[in-house]
């Protein structure tokens, strides 16, 4: 048979495949135990998702939403960012790599919102009340919006907030 050919016993020649296929399952387990660092938060598993898919709009969204709740607001502020950018490069307002597969993938606009509403926020936050209202003008010229409109909760809270943060920096004039 084979085995004689290359010179090994019928027992050494049962071995090989039995060492073959451990050698194949310990490198397996390293890869599942090295795999497994990524699941060790919420944080790292998005950060994870956004690296291998970073046109995914709701990877951006949640890992945005997990930063602003371990209080990285800076962090979750570069994520929303980065989805509002991949939105503009969709809808063609502005160049990005990612905008033709952005276009294609499920309830992007979703997700789209919820930045431009978190950045909004931001905005008013840091004082940047022209900025908010240039993101708000964006966000109300979208073609599509979620179930609501622009009366949505989310997006009727980032407009308010900005009526509210508008009102208390413009100067009132002086009653007679």
């Amino acid at each position: 048979g084979g085995a004689a050919q290359v010179g090994l016993s019928a027992r050494q020649a049962g071995v090989v495949p039995v060492v073959l296929l451990s050698s194949v399952a310990v490198a397996f387990g390293i890869g599942t135990f090295a795999r497994t660092a990524v699941y060790r938060s919420h944080a790292s598993l998005w950060a994870d998702v956004v690296t291998k898919a970073p046109h995914n709009t709701r990877a951006w969204v949640t890992l945005g939403t997990t930063m602003d709740e371990l209080g990285q607001t800076a962090a979750a502020i570069d994520c929303y960012r980065e989805l509002v950018s991949i939105y503009r490069g969709a809808a063609r307002l502005a160049p990005h790599p990612l905008a033709d597969i952005a276009r294609r993938t499920p309830r992007t606009i979703e997700y789209i919102w919820y930045g431009y509403c978190r950045l909004i926020e931001a905005a008013v936050a840091s004082g940047t009340i022209d900025a908010a209202k240039q993101l708000y003008a964006e966000l109300a010229a979208m073609p599509e919006h979620p179930q609501g409109g622009l009366e949505n909760p989310k997006i009727r809270g980032a407009r308010e907030l900005i009526t509210r943060a508008d009102a208390t920096a413009t100067p009132q004039p002086a009653g007679d």
